[in-house]
């Protein structure tokens, strides 16, 4: 990108690399119309928040929450792909978002899912800011 002129957070992805058992991480992820000064202190921003949690058996806990005020040019809903590394296919897992089961998809299909590449789980889903919660746990 050489500019935010050519810049969307529309489709966003997002790469997790699990860490150590039972340790809470956190990121947040900025963002403004990229032109205007002095935005937060007009809360013309959005603070993306995302925290994750890896359990002993395998498991994992991700939360996603959008915090701050509309800002022009704010996608009101995104398209997310979240991939998270180090999942092996072989390993039967249920997924959950906000505890509604995610299917197992076609990576060429436009509709929410879950599918492997390359040694990592990629999940896709649309995401408008709301509290969301996913669950990955080993069967």
């Amino acid at each position: 990108v050489n500019s935010t002129d050519d810049y969307s957070s529309q489709l966003l992805y997002l790469r997790y690399y699990p860490g150590e058992l039972q340790k809470k991480y956190f990121g947040s992820m900025f963002e403004d119309d990229g032109k205007t000064y002095g935005t937060i202190g007009r809360g013309e921003f959005e603070l993306l928040n995302f925290s994750a949690i890896n359990d002993d058996r395998g498991g994992l806990q991700i939360e996603m929450l959008k915090d701050g005020w509309d800002f022009e040019g704010m996608p009101k809903q995104r398209v997310i792909k979240l991939e998270i590394v180090g999942q092996i296919p072989d390993q039967k897992k249920k997924i959950t978002i906000n505890d509604e089961k995610v299917k197992k998809k076609n990576p060429d299909k436009l509709v929410e899912g879950y599918y492997y590449e390359n040694n990592r789980m990629v999940i896709d889903f649309n995401w408008s800011g709301e509290l969301l919660k996913i669950d990955i746990v080993n069967k």
